[in-house]
């Protein structure tokens, strides 16, 4: 039951998120049609990105919630500090 309530909301808030505006409703069929062409042409990129997005990432951030709030606060501010540079820049 946790299981299918969990999945229940994760779909919902997609929804949520994706759906209300027209021009954001490209953006997942987008990076799909991206993904796919990049595993068409390339061959590892299918094992590449599973290792990244299932290994690595998930990795990285039990090893952040394992540091402390300190370092995990800092690592925010400079994330969103560089968000910020970005989108001046551009």
């Amino acid at each position: 039951m946790t299981v299918a309530l969990s999945h229940l909301l994760f779909n919902l808030l997609g929804t949520l998120i994706w759906f209300p505006l027209p021009f954001m409703r490209r953006i997942p069929v987008d990076i799909a049609k991206l993904n796919g062409n990049l595993a068409a042409e390339w061959k590892a990129f299918p094992i590449i990105y599973l290792v990244i997005v299932f290994g690595l990432l998930p990795l990285t951030f039990f090893l952040l919630s394992l540091a402390g709030i300190a370092v995990v606060a800092t690592l925010g501010v400079i994330l969103i500090l560089a968000m910020i540079a970005a989108a001046a820049i551009l």
